[in-house]
């Protein structure tokens, strides 16, 4: 037996009133996953966004740290406290930025700095730079109250290590902010 509603079958009832809300409802399905999936591309682009800022900052400050020690592009630019700005932007930079670098990252960092600077000479006192002062001397702007802002020939950098230390820190910055897989 056949039920009727108004003169029509209950199955063609159904496919006239039941199809269109099953369509609009999987429309509707369809519409939460691809603005789920808006959203989180969005996010993804604004933080990869950010990620590639914290690394441009943060390397270009290396970068005149880098020229420092190895008499390059602008060190003759650079004054001893302009250098040391710089290394405490990159700190800052670093550490409040913790969350984007590896251990391994953080290790080779300490590292570098390490390799770079003699820190902890005090309370009041500045970290000095492990490189070499006779070469900074050479700085047509030098003033001789630089002197005391360098180690010891003995406690000095070369360049090589310098550059083995930078280059090891930079591999790893770039793994850890990913910009590396842009290529």
């Amino acid at each position: 037996m056949m039920v009727t509603i108004c003169g029509s079958s209950l199955l063609e009832w159904l496919r006239v009133v039941m199809m269109p809300l099953a369509i609009a409802g999987l429309g509707y399905i369809v519409k939460v996953c691809v603005d789920k999936i808006e959203r989180r591309r969005t996010l993804f682009e604004v933080a990869t966004a950010w990620r590639i800022e914290v690394f441009r900052e943060l390397t270009n400050k290396l970068n005149d740290i880098y020229c420092y020690f190895n008499y390059q592009g602008n060190w003759l630019e650079l004054s001893p406290q302009q250098a040391t700005d710089r290394k405490r932007a990159c700190d800052k930079l670093v550490h409040v930025n913790y969350f984007l670098w590896s251990d391994e990252f953080f290790a080779a960092y300490r590292n570098f700095v390490s390799a770079a600077f003699a820190e902890n000479q005090g309370p009041g006192r500045v970290f000095l730079f492990r490189a070499n002062v006779e070469r900074h001397r050479e700085n047509p702007r030098w003033e001789e109250s630089w002197a005391d802002r360098f180690v010891a020939p003995s406690e000095r950098i070369t360049r090589v290590e310098f550059r083995v230390l930078y280059k090891k820190m930079l591999e790893l910055a770039v793994r850890d902010v990913g910009v590396g897989t842009l290529r």
